[in-house]
């Protein structure tokens, strides 16, 4: 999805929502070949899923929704503190650090994992810099629900 991993940018911060990504999966079901399709998803890929068995229920095969109840609203409520920011890391240690303190609570990792996550979550800036790959726009939209949901 746009604005995570090594997706393009949007331009708008307001772009990151349901609404938009559900455009965008759509878009995909209009390609040749691609009019039908298996859906497993979780957190937001949950919520995409059930936005698209809504408007297009023809196109969606076998959906597979976990469930992303009480116990994943506050593992994500935790994170709300660091969505959106933009820090500059020194090394990939500090990467694997910042990703340590970011997902506790959301499984332990071997530390082979958490390392293998934190070269593969980071780019290298103009100025060469290490810095997520993430936009950090998402997190004007991210963090509209802080208050809203108190867990």
């Amino acid at each position: 999805m746009a604005g995570r991993g090594r997706s393009g940018w949007h331009s708008s911060p307001h772009e990151y929502a349901i609404e938009t990504f559900l455009i965008n999966v759509q878009g995909c079901l209009a390609l040749p070949g691609r009019q039908r399709i298996g859906w497993i998803g979780t957190s937001m890929g949950r919520l995409m899923g059930m936005a698209l068995a809504v408007v297009r229920p023809e196109a969606v095969r076998s959906p597979v929704l976990n469930d992303i109840g009480l116990f994943f609203w506050r593992r994500l409520l935790h994170r709300l503190p660091f969505v959106g920011e933009d820090p500059v890391f020194t090394d990939v240690r500090a990467v694997e650090t910042h990703l340590c303190r970011v997902y506790v609570g959301f499984g332990a990792l071997s530390e082979w994992k958490w390392q293998h996550l934190a070269r593969h979550s980071i780019r290298h800036d103009q100025n060469a810099q290490l810095r997520l790959y993430d936009d950090p726009a998402i997190g004007q939209e991210f963090k509209s629900i802080e208050g809203v949901i108190d867990l």
